[in-house]
């Protein structure tokens, strides 16, 4: 699995505080969407921004200039009303600096204190015949009176008209990374806020948002967004028209022509004091990147896959979002373990990591697997093995037992030359997979990988491990992960046990390599007081707390944000969530068709809905629930739950077509921040059960005149957990509604070739509804 996957970096230059909102859109919604997408394409998506991340300002040019190298073929920019700043020249010509300091250059004179601070921050190299600029010092305050003195240099030799002083980090690198090589086609992209939009901003924000009038800066900024608007160059056309609305060359084509520039809409917010209605210039970026990348790797063929391939893409995607960024580190002794155990014969053959919510297991199991995986090529002993991984959650299909199985024996047969038809039902499909392991067995060995399986569904007593043989053939292993729970439990009450393996807490210096792999992936750097704030935390031994609070880090623009935030950041993971979802209430994204912020109504609709959900909710139903359809417009015109969605994806998982948490710390989360008080739930569940009473009797004449499963399945459950009595009481007497849920459950279920017992979903469910009900109606 781990073969063809690529890697796709794009560069995005822009000024500092200016741009702050282009960049949080881009952080926040544009790139998890594009990243989402190509994930089923197998390329992951690096988006590197350097605005924070520069410790030592005296490196700040050749850290860009080395990471545009690194982002080829790609680079965006985004201009607003900032020139950006100008970095004192690390080296100037001995000549000019001396004509300078000698008062003979076109800013005569120096004063005093000019010309004694010039001559105490450079040195003569005589073999380069340079001035060099000293070491910038170490410690704050003096690390501060370092950058103050360089501001000052800058304007001394911006007098005297020296060309090193001339070029603000960014014009830098569009120079560097756009315009230097004309003639060589890349995918160069530029986007410029309108300058009405920021002219027109409060006197108040003026400083932070454009350059004075008349100053050098302002100049320098329209002969540089002058000069790219009238460059020509070598362009990969990607099929985007300057409108956007259709496709005018084929994508690939290389043309020369004027260098791609797009003007976006947007305005400034009084409320929130930002740049607002940035959708224009998210989409452009979505559609230009991707055919960006269509161009380079080719178009996606359309095919389907059946459903197998499916499944195996889904669980390779996993893998990749678990194991791109995992670190060994003192759990080398877990990986002995699990490949002693892997090569090992004899006994029952299983083996169970056991870890606390967020210690890494699925991690554990990818990176397990990419490891063996791979390196069974350069073992020749091992040609024989036959890896089966599966990670519960990571597809629609992989956290029902009777799926697992089918899929298992899919590819034990693919694996094994075995021609047998597959079972649909349940029992036949435990017995096919132990006669289909004995087979295989009989040509090689068998490694299967099982993760997460505490999130199994709880459909055909999956929670008991029945649906596992208890012990396998002499050369077959099984390697499992769970959290301590009702699975565990059964699997120690067996007669003969699995092996276990505890994966403990991170030692520091496995976390300090966590914090260190993630900012060089991202070309960032913290300070020792930021870093040494950030593993202070009480959480930071825990890789979920640790990679979810560097995610939170990396959305921020501005470096001096960086240690207010550590400061603020909770010490757990649970409150990390809180904290987490407060920012999304807040951010300025989530807006309605009039421009209202809604934020906090959607984020807490969103997650309520999804906790409340007897087995989650499905991304449908969260959209109508949320954003319906109205006056003739689409459901979620605005794109604000499927925004939302991306941004939570990575902490969500699938059960059928279903959405549910994957981590229990955002569920406790969500119920302490939205749910905690009854009438809050009640209200909630009240909300569903007329959804779904919608849904299972549109007419709301108790006609049922609907194949609807999901509302029929669903509607007592809300009811009697929103203590609707009298209607759960109507509901369930209802001889038209019991019919209803016993013919279209049943046949909805059973159209998914689901075992005998759950032929009958409908009574079974039944039988549920009414013990429900009888337990919680009062007398």
């Amino acid at each position: 699995m781990a073969e063809g996957w690529k890697t796709v970096r794009v560069f995005i230059s822009s000024t500092f505080r200016d741009m702050q909102a282009e960049r949080d859109h881009l952080v926040r919604f544009v790139f998890p969407r594009l990243r989402e997408t190509l994930l089923k394409r197998r390329i992951h998506l690096i988006d590197v921004d350097l605005r924070w991340g520069v410790t030592g300002e005296q490196d700040a040019f050749d850290l860009c200039m080395d990471e545009i190298d690194r982002c080829h073929p790609r680079f965006i920019c985004m201009l607003g009303g900032r020139y950006g700043w100008i970095p004192a020249p690390k080296t100037i010509r001995a000549g000019a600096f001396e004509k300078v300091l000698n008062g003979g250059s076109i800013a005569g004179e120096l004063t005093r204190e000019d010309a004694e601070l010039l001559s105490s921050s450079y040195s003569l190299n005589a073999q380069t015949a340079t001035y060099q600029l000293l070491e910038n010092p170490q410690g704050d305050k003096a690390l501060n009176d370092w950058n103050r003195n360089c501001e000052l240099i800058v304007k001394i030799l911006q007098r005297a008209q020296i060309p090193e002083a001339q070029f603000s980090i960014t014009a830098s690198e569009i120079h560097y990374g756009a315009l230097r090589n004309l003639g060589q086609p890349i995918f160069r992209y530029f986007y410029f806020r309108d300058p009405q939009v920021t002219a027109s901003l409060p006197a108040r924000y003026a400083a932070d948002y454009r350059e004075p009038e008349d100053s050098f800066a302002a100049r320098a900024l329209e002969q540089l967004k002058e000069k790219i608007k009238t460059t020509h160059g070598k362009v990969i056309q990607t099929g985007v028209s300057i409108s956007g609305d259709k496709k005018l060359v084929s994508p690939g084509q290389i043309v020369d022509a004027p260098l791609p520039v797009f003007e976006y809409p947007c305005r400034w917010d009084d409320e929130s004091a930002r740049i607002v209605d940035l959708q224009a210039f998210g989409t452009r970026v979505y559609e230009q990147l991707l055919d960006s990348i269509d161009a380079e790797f080719g178009f996606t063929t359309g095919d389907s896959p059946d459903e197998f391939a499916e499944e195996n893409a889904a669980m390779e995607a996993f893998i990749e979002t678990r194991v791109e960024r995992y670190v060994i580190g003192s759990r080398q002794t877990i990986f002995d373990a699990l490949l002693g155990h892997a090569r090992s014969e004899g006994g029952n053959g299983f083996l169970v990591v056991v870890g606390e919510p967020g210690s890494g297991k699925s991690a554990l199991i990818g990176r397990f697997y990419r490891d063996y995986a791979v390196g069974m090529s350069a073992r020749p002993g091992d040609q024989r093995d036959l890896v089966l991984p599966h990670f519960v959650g990571a597809s629609a299909a992989s956290t029902n037992a009777r799926q697992v199985l089918r899929r298992l024996c899919h590819e034990l047969a693919a694996g094994a030359g075995i021609n047998e038809p597959l079972p649909d039902d349940f029992d036949n499909l435990k017995e096919t997979f132990v006669k289909f392991l004995e087979q295989a067995c009989a040509k090689r060995s068998i490694l299967i990988l099982i993760d997460a399986i505490n999130q199994m569904d709880l459909a055909h007593n999956a929670h008991s491990m029945r649906w596992l043989p208890d012990a396998l053939p002499a050369n077959a292993r099984v390697i499992m992960s769970t959290l301590p729970g009702e699975a565990l439990d059964a699997l120690r009450a067996r007669r003969d046990p699995p092996a276990e393996v505890a994966l403990r807490a991170l030692i520091e210096s496995d976390a300090t390599a966590i914090v260190d792999e993630f900012l060089s992936r991202y070309r960032k750097t913290f300070d020792s007081h930021q870093r040494t704030n950030l593993l202070r935390k009480s959480g930071s031994r825990n890789p979920l707390y640790l990679l979810t609070a560097l995610e939170e880090l990396r959305t921020l623009g501005t470096y001096e944000e960086i240690s207010q935030r550590i400061e603020e950041l909770p010490e757990e993971t649970q409150p990390l969530f809180t904290w987490i979802l407060e920012r999304l209430e807040k951010d300025d994204g989530f807006r309605d068709c009039f421009g209202k912020r809604i934020g906090q109504e959607v984020v807490s609709r969103y997650c309520s809905y999804l906790a409340l959900g007897r087995s989650g909710m499905a991304q449908s139903e969260l959209v109508e629930l949320i954003a319906p359809a109205i006056d003739g417009r689409e459901p979620d015109a605005e794109g604000n739950v499927a925004a939302l969605h991306r941004l939570l994806r990575p902490y969500l998982m699938q059960r059928g077509e279903l959405l549910d948490f994957f981590h229990g710390q955002l569920r406790e989360a969500v119920d302490q921040k939205y749910l905690s008080k009854q009438d809050e739930r009640i209200a909630g569940h009240r909300a569903l059960a007329r959804y779904f009473g919608h849904k299972s009797d549109p007419s709301g004449d108790a006609t049922w005149s609907t194949a609807d499963a999901r509302g029929l399945s669903e509607l007592p459950y809300h009811q009697t957990e929103g203590q609707l009595w009298e209607e759960v009481y109507k509901t369930l007497t209802d001889l038209g509604f019991l019919e209803a849920k016993c013919t279209h459950v049943a046949v909805s279920v059973s159209s998914s070739a689901a075992n005998s017992q759950t032929m009958y979903g409908g009574v079974y469910e039944l039988q549920e509804d009414y013990g429900r009900a009888i337990e919680k109606i009062p007398e």
